[in-house]
């Protein structure tokens, strides 16, 4: 009962990843290996791996709701803004995202970047009317004042 053994380039080209992560897998020990020279793997071990690894699809039946990801590209144009601003809010923090080539958005998150910046837009249109509103208040009162010494200046002059 011998099964096929398998070298790391192998098992690269298997999985279509690099050496370097077969190896790195194997130091982690998320995949068995027979330690030599050349270090070996066999199928059924590549096997108990890619069954460890595989993630269930996930579909709308299950209750929860399938991700819908966007790219930069249609981001940018849900916002109506350039993907290098797309860019510029990822690198501030301000939307979340899930780095690689291509780099992705959650749709959810993109809906919620959107929402706390409607919020934060109103609060900056109500900060403004408020600053207007006190500016006329003050105005108002500095004109009031003025008018009192002038309408008192006037009294002071007639009196003597």
């Amino acid at each position: 009962m011998t099964s096929k053994m398998l070298t790391e380039m192998e098992v690269a080209e298997a999985l279509r990843c690099s050496a370097s992560k077969v190896k790195r897998l194997r130091l982690s020990g998320k995949l068995a290996y027979l330690p030599g020279r050349p270090v070996l793997i066999r199928e059924e071990d590549l096997a108990a791996y890619l069954e460890s690894a595989r993630r269930p699809a996930r579909s709308a039946e299950d209750g929860a709701p399938l991700k819908n990801f966007l790219l930069e590209t249609e981001a940018a144009e849900r916002l109506r803004c350039t993907t290098k601003r797309i860019r510029e809010l990822r690198q501030s923090g301000k939307l979340k995202y899930m780095p690689g080539p291509p780099v992705v958005i959650d749709e959810a998150d993109l809906e919620r970047y959107i929402a706390e910046e409607m919020h934060s837009d109103h609060s900056r249109e109500e900060d403004a009317r408020n600053a207007r509103a006190e500016w006329a208040r003050e105005q108002a009162r500095k004109a009031w004042l003025k008018r009192r010494l002038w309408e008192k200046s006037r009294q002071t002059n007639k009196g003597s």
